[in-house]
């Protein structure tokens, strides 16, 4: 009986401590004006525990920010060479 009620006890926390929760990451976009805001994509991101869902959140927005950054560089290098 204590064997049956010791393995019940080790599923139970065993299965508890391996879900994911859904989170949602929602980035949002602007062109510029003061109240043009918009959302933009949204991204569902599984993790563990809420700390784990904000350090994958700000990874994606670290990158979008990179891309960001490089597509205005390519954007504006583009546009100097059309002028000239």
């Amino acid at each position: 009986m204590k064997k049956l009620l010791m393995l019940t006890m080790i599923a139970l926390v065993f299965f508890s401590c391996s879900n994911k929760k859904k989170y949602k990451y929602v980035e949002t976009l602007s062109k510029g004006a003061l109240f043009d805001d918009f959302p933009g994509d949204t991204i569902i991101i599984e993790a563990l525990s809420d700390s784990a869902a904000y350090v994958a959140g700000l990874d994606i927005f670290e990158e979008h920010k990179k891309v960001s950054k490089d597509m205005k560089e390519v954007f504006r290098y583009c546009v100097k060479i059309q002028i000239l």
